[in-house]
């Protein structure tokens, strides 16, 4: 009886003509299926086929006869068909395909990807848009969707596309234009006359947005344009709905076909549809007015009115003219979408200039699954027939009326696109380059050689020494880099435009001498081998809640409980992975942005970003482009229009000082393609290098060393004009060499310092290296296979003296709990890995079905603004310093699994920020090792003590630890590889390589920083995990952005076999510490597992 009542009362609403929701749109939360019992029309498409050899279309998919409006239907007869088509539509969305079919055929789109070649075959031409999508009519409308509004241009995310079904230029033998009327084109054998169709379409990425700004359908246009002639299926081309043309230029944006269920909303703007606007003005009159209201009777502005799509009014907007292309786009591509969206809400609103007409914007949501009770009542209600044809009456598929040929869109016209902005290449980096006389570039060109010659030092030389000239020589940051870009502020630009191709700056004679092809992959559908990046130190589409843009000296960011203000920097980058190129093609500091932006002359360090070295950010897009693999294969980078007039001046310098070569004059001005270059020997080589504009790449390679797997330098710097330069003043491009360093015991004892140098790395020092952590492994998994008594000889103590969730032994020692609050605490990059072997990868903190707890804490007072340095808490009677050490780590009690997410030991903290190499051991934290605060965290996630032995995995996410990574590379050539199978020369993405512990490379894994504080976990707390567990084997793998994972696979060890006590191994004891025993210097970041125990001291 209850599901009676609830079935006629949802009768009931259904026949309500609609709600009217004010303001901003609500969530929907009912599923309304009962609506079906209505009886529909009958479908007006018959199954006309199209005989042509290249059609792509599958001959079965019916093609609609177009039928004629004879005369003007009633108000309520048309608003009835429009309820029912909404409906319909409605039900073809949230249904699973194979009920779906019932209300449109086909269900499955017959065109799919991007259709550059469809649109070309079947007569479209492509033509420039960005000036057609311009919303400034409506721009409340984006701010209260938090909508940026610019162009890929302007450095926004607004994509526009056009095409037409006719060709402009189009001209006879005699050269006269041709008209529209009589133009053709063929598919096949067959002749088919244009259209004067055409598409102005809008896609943004990032907020998941299509805009229908101007279309007219095939039929319609070809109506108007062929009179007295009536258009017929077999005549229009077979590519003529809006909602597949939207659908090709989704995926333009979408490389590779990524993400293409993100869609959230379609705007159409500026109806100027005759029966879509009666529809709106016959809503004002029908739609409920909510309790303390009054009835609009003219379209308010932005908010608008917004219709439920359960109630008439939502469904007659969606089955409206405007209306039925999002439907379409939606319930036609379930499949490439992830499942099934449907349109649950309609905003209509007036413009807010004067004469413009009204916008529409559809929201779209994920359909809930029908429960089984629905699923009933749907199978036993009295369905009409079904759309099966792609519109119900193409009559009406047209967003504009067939006779407005004259009349813009944009109720006027649409400004011109906004110039291109100044590039502003080149910005002093920050590292410290020690002894460097007045590092400012008003320093003058003494200043700029001698930093030039301390850069290539440190480029050409070993760490070791390297050091001496570049401190620190290896970067904090490394990997793909975007999760730190976005804790420390950065919104990344997606498609950003680099301008390979030249359009505003012509170096075209150059890139063909150097055979680089000018053209990005977020500017081509085809497999060309460049990629562009831009990244903001600010978010250019921030609002508040008012939906007023928030300026970008307004903002802030906060990490770790410290706000910091952005600073405007910015940067667009170019990578060509096949050639080993980098461009800095617009870069600005955050020093120098944020000296402007906040009117200080020198901004405080400790208030710009950790994160603010441009040769770091463009090695966070170095990484993801090479996917984390190749990444030694660097070989120039080039930076464009140069007008950094500190560069410029060092320039002018060169041709004024260069040594000119017999017969031939000194060069008055920067000559054009192939210029004038430098060997970095010379002192003109030297201050281009250490240039503004020069720094960042010399930093790129002098501070990667372990990740390139070799010492490169700039040897040679070539500076050369644009060949159609339309600026008044000069604006250069320099293009910086790269390639290996000689063996510097082989370059004499000229340096700097006039000092032999070590020798780069050899294979000997990579076996010394290897078999290091390979003992370690085998060490920690006897300590872990073992009973206490004789695994002690690996491991001691071999019962660690911390047990319990330890609250008060952290708080005891200096940390502070962020009870779970963590940026880090994320699996969304390795999720779909995760899922197949059963683990579930949610965080409690974010979804309430997740199984992952997120802890965190770290060693600092919680709210102190001073220098770490100058934090100090007091254990007993003693003093001690904060060291700034942390941990972000997951628990997955249910799946027994440990994720190590962001650490960094209190060892490490304590060198990078006390200044000293390697701390005291009584100047640390007694409780301070990672395996312990992991071992608390577990316990914490296991209140009863129920539970404690079911550890089956160890997942380390994200690793950046130089010494782990090298020990991976490694492992790739040494592995042994499966029969039938070839060598990996690359990490694999998941399910990646996988080590058994018996072998070399497993026990190396073990071994590594990064997963010694697994093989602690368990070797020292075996009484209260109830048995010997030990890690079996070790799977590595790359996620889809290209940074390295790694999973330890734990399980019970079998039972110890007799032991000789001759064969054991003498455990060294506290005055035995040994420095060079310790493990290795972490990256200061921390993002890896660094454990310091003294057993292990001696190997």
């Amino acid at each position: 009886m209850r599901s009676l009542n609830a079935l006629g009362l949802a009768l009931l609403l259904a026949s309500v003509a609609g709600r009217v929701v004010p303001a901003h749109p609500r969530p929907y939360t009912g599923t309304n299926i009962t609506t079906l019992i209505k009886v529909f029309g009958t479908p007006l498409a018959t199954d006309n086929k199209i005989e042509s050899s290249l059609n792509p279309v599958p001959e079965s998919l019916p093609i609609l006869d177009e039928p004629t409006v004879a005369a003007e239907p009633t108000p309520q007869t048309e608003w009835q068909k429009y309820v029912c088509r909404g409906e319909k539509l409605t039900q073809a969305c949230k249904l699973d395909k194979d009920k779906a079919i019932e209300f449109a055929e086909p269900i499955d789109s017959a065109w799919d990807g991007t259709m550059e070649a469809e649109l070309k075959l079947w007569g479209y031409k492509e033509l420039p848009a960005d000036s057609h999508c311009y919303f400034g009519d409506i721009e409340p409308a984006f701010k209260g969707l938090k909508i940026g509004m610019r162009s890929k241009n302007e450095g926004g995310a607004n994509y526009c596309f056009q095409v037409r079904h006719v060709d402009n230029e189009a001209r006879n033998a005699q050269g006269e234009r041709i008209d529209d009327r009589d133009q053709t084109y063929k598919v096949g054998d067959k002749e088919y006359r244009v259209t004067g169709a055409y598409s102005i379409i809008g896609v943004n990425a990032r907020s998941g947005v299509i805009y229908f700004v101007d279309v007219r359908s095939a039929f319609h246009a070809a109506e108007y344009l062929w009179k007295p002639e009536v258009p017929t299926a077999d005549t229009l081309p077979a590519l003529k709905q809006i909602s597949d043309i939207a659908w090709g230029f989704w995926n333009r944006v979408h490389p590779k076909g990524r993400n293409l269920g993100k869609i959230n909303l379609f705007f159409v703007h500026n109806i100027v549809n005759a029966e879509t606007n009666r529809l709106i003005k016959q809503s004002l009159d029908l739609y409920v007015v909510s309790d303390g209201q009054q009835r609009v009777t003219e379209l308010p502005k932005w908010p608008g009115l917004t219709f439920d799509i359960e109630t008439e009014a939502g469904q007659a907007m969606l089955g409206s003219p405007n209306g039925i292309a999002a439907g379409y786009f939606l319930s036609q591509h379930k499949t490439q979408l992830g499942g099934n969206k449907y349109i649950h809400q309609i905003s209509v609103f007036a413009s807010e200039w004067e004469g413009s007409q009204p916008s529409m914007v559809f929201h779209v949501k994920d359909a809930s699954p029908l429960t089984q009770a629905a699923k009933k009542d749907l199978e036993q209600s009295e369905r009409g027939k079904s759309l099966t044809g792609r519109d119900l009456a193409l009559v009406v598929d047209d967003f504009s009326s067939p006779f407005n040929d004259n009349e813009p869109a944009l109720g006027g016209g649409s400004p011109p696109p906004a110039k291109r902005p100044k590039l502003n290449p080149g910005s002093p980096e920050g590292p410290s380059t020690p002894g460097l006389p007045g590092a400012s570039p008003q320093a003058g060109w003494a200043a700029y050689v001698c930093r030039g010659e301390k850069l290539t030092r440190a480029s050409k030389l070993n760490a070791d020494k390297g050091e001496e000239f570049v401190s620190p020589i290896n970067s904090p940051w490394t990997g793909a880099l975007a999760a730190e870009r976005k804790i420390w502020g950065y919104t990344d630009m997606p498609h950003a435009d680099c301008d390979f191709e030249g359009e505003y700056y012509d170096i075209t004679r150059a890139y063909k001498a150097l055979h680089v092809l000018p053209e990005s992959e977020n500017e081509s559908e085809d497999e060309d081998p460049n990629d562009c990046f831009r990244v903001f130190h600010y978010d250019p589409e921030k609002a508040d809640e008012q939906g007023h843009d928030i300026e970008a000296q307004d903002q802030t960011y906060s990490v770790n409980n410290k706000v910091y203000r952005a600073t405007g920097a910015h940067g667009t980058f170019g990578i060509n992975v096949d050639q080993g190129i980098v461009w800095f093609i617009d870069v600005a500091s955050a020093p120098l942005k944020a000296s402007s932006l906040w009117g200080v002359e020198e901004p405080p360090a400790d208030q710009l970003p950790a994160l603010r070295q441009m040769s770091d950010l463009a090695w966070g897009f170095w990484h993801e482009a090479h996917a984390g693999s190749n990444l030694g294969h660097i070989t120039k980078f080039i930076v464009p229009q140069i007008i950094n007039q500190d560069t410029l001046d060092v320039i002018k310098q060169a041709l004024a000082t260069y040594a000119v070569p017999e017969g031939q004059q000194r060069l008055a001005a920067v000559p054009t393609w192939p210029g004038v270059t430098f060997d970095i020997e010379t002192d003109q080589g030297k201050a281009l290098l250490g240039s503004p504009n020069g720094i960042a790449a010399a930093y790129f390679v002098s501070q990667h060393k372990a990740q390139i797997g070799a010492n490169k330098y700039v040897h040679q710097i070539t500076v050369f004009q644009p060949d159609d330069n339309d600026s008044a003043n000069e604006e250069p491009t320099i293009i910086y060499y790269v390639k290996d360093a000689p063996n510097p015991s082989l370059e004499g004892e000229n340096s700097l310092y006039g000092q032999k140098e070590k020798s780069i790395l050899t294979r000997g020092d990579d076996q010394e290296f290897w078999q290091k952590f390979v003992c370690r492994g085998e060490k920690l998994t006897q300590a872990s296979m073992r009973n206490k008594d004789t695994a002690i000889q690996f491991a001691s103590p071999i019962d660690s003296e911390w047990d319990g969730t330890l609250e008060a032994e952290l708080k005891l020692w200096g940390y502070t709990d962020y009870k779970g609050i963590s940026m880090y605490c994320e699996l969304d990059n390795i999720a779909e890995s995760l899922n197949q072997i059963g683990i579930d990868a949610k965080f409690m903190s974010k979804n309430r079905d997740g199984q992952n707890l997120c802890f965190n804490i770290r060693h600092l007072l919680e709210g102190d603004t001073r220098p770490i340095l100058d934090q100090r808490y007091t254990v007993g009677a003693k003093s001690y310093r904060m060291t700034n050490a942390y941990a972000h780590i997951g628990v997955n009690a249910r799946d027994g699994v440990i994720s190590f997410l962001n650490v960094r030991s209190a060892d490490s903290g304590a060198a990078t920020y006390w200044a000293v190499t390697k701390p005291l051991v009584d100047d640390l934290p007694k409780l301070r090792q990672i395996s312990d605060i992991s071992w608390a965290f577990w316990r914490r996630a296991h209140p009863d003590g129920v539970g404690l032995d079911n550890i089956n995995k160890f997942l380390v996410h994200d690793i950046v630890n130089d010494d782990t990574l090298r020990l991976i590379r490694l492992a790739l050539k040494t592995y042994k590889v499966p029969e039938g199978q070839q060598r990996e020369n690359r990490l694999p993405r998941w399910p990646g390589l996988v080590f058994g512990i018996e072998t070399e490379e497993g026990k190396a894994m073990l071994g590594s920083p990064n997963g010694i504080a697994a093989g602690y976990f368990v070797a020292q707390h075996k009484t209260q995990l109830g048995a010997n567990k030990y890690v079996y084997q070790v799977t590595v793998w790359n996620d889809r952005y290209g940074d390295e994972q790694m999973m330890f696979w734990v399980k019970n060890a079998p039972p110890p076999a007799e032991e000789n006590p001759g064969d054991k191994t003498p455990v060294p004891q506290h005055g035995d510490l040994n420095p060079h025993g310790r493990v290795l210097k972490r990256s200061a970041d921390g993002r890896n597992i660094v454990r310091e125990h003294i057993v292990l001291a001696k190997l």
